[in-house]
């Protein structure tokens, strides 16, 4: 990369900042290694290198740091990376704005979902979105919590929404809402004729939990701490449906936030019951790119998401309530 032996002027001008150098720089630090990037672009992974060389000489910056395992970019090379993502989505909109006037004009939103708030915005979201934008395609993409903020960060989602958001320097959450987490049982365990249900209760029952990297999951952690309990999960699962047919076909039960079982409470097959003495929440966030720019149709969105996704909705009356 940078030679430092070498002096140089700041000599950067706009029309160096070529569209094709700034895609071989985002997908170098896309794929993590100028090889990578390479590969992915069909381009010689010299010719590449040598591009990013020049630039970092001329800007008098080094843009790329080496590691063991490939390359990540500088301070410097952040602030490049945000320009070109920032330069692409206003050359996208310019484009998309030229196509609207002939009539060609089909616009992508796309939104990354941790597992489990995809289904809802099927739902309750899509729906009002078409009637809203109907040349306007909606693209949702399911990934592990982990990942949402690194997808926005390289250009891949204009919006993610995920659980109890870690901070992350150029990641912003633009809504936000807590739901509690509840028990979740089969419309007929006996658990819904008590009236006291606390965590040392659940730790004797066979029960289904989501695996150890999972946002919630780490969340029902901390309750175990708080309690002093340790919970052995008769079940572990990546995805929320394999605890929901767990429940279902009663042998056990889970802990869930109430709106990634709504449709099967609504249907009579599930029900929820409190934790008593000890709550516990999880926060959905919609989250953004610092850099990127509210355009009218993605404020529609973010409104159609406040008012209608369940996980982005005032805790609600919806839990069983208990006898006395």
């Amino acid at each position: 990369m940078l030679d430092r032996s070498r002096r140089s002027n700041i000599s950067v001008t706009s029309w160096d900042l070529d569209g094709r150098i700034l895609q071989y720089f985002l997908t170098v630090i896309a794929e993590g290694s100028i090889r990578g990037a390479a590969e992915r672009l069909n381009v010689a992974a010299s010719a590449i290198s040598r591009q990013i060389g020049d630039l970092e000489y001329r800007c008098g910056l080094k843009l790329l740091e080496r590691k063991p395992r490939g390359v990540i970019p500088t301070t410097a090379g952040r602030a490049l990376a945000d320009f070109a993502r920032i330069q692409h989505e206003d050359s996208e909109r310019l484009l998309n704005y030229f196509r609207t006037l002939h009539g060609q004009h089909e616009e992508i939103m796309r939104i990354c979902c941790a597992e489990g708030l995809a289904e809802d915005i099927i739902d309750h979201v899509l729906p009002l979105f078409r009637q809203a934008f109907p040349r306007t395609r909606l693209q949702i993409q399911g990934r592990p919590a982990a990942d949402i903020a690194s997808v926005l960060l390289e250009g891949g989602a204009d919006i993610g929404l995920t659980y109890d958001l870690v901070p992350c320097q150029g990641i912003r959450s633009v809504l936000c809402a807590s739901q509690p987490i509840s028990i979740i049982v089969h419309a007929g365990h006996e658990w819904l004729k008590h009236t006291r249900i606390r965590p040392r209760h659940l730790a004797a029952r066979p029960l289904a939990l989501l695996s150890e990297n999972h946002a919630l999951r780490r969340r029902l952690q901390q309750m175990e701490t708080n309690a002093g309990v340790c919970f052995q999960p008769t079940l572990e699962a990546e995805d929320i449906n394999t605890l929901r047919s767990f429940v279902m076909s009663g042998q056990g039960i889970s802990l869930l936030p109430h709106f990634t079982v709504r449709r099967q409470t609504e249907a009579g097959v599930l029900r929820t019951i409190p934790l008593d003495n000890m709550p516990l929440c999880v926060t959905t966030h919609v989250v953004a790119r610092v850099q990127r720019r509210m355009d009218p149709m993605l404020e529609s969105l973010l409104g159609m998401l406040a008012d209608h996704h369940p996980a982005l909705q005032p805790p609600v009356d919806s839990v069983t309530r208990l006898s006395a």
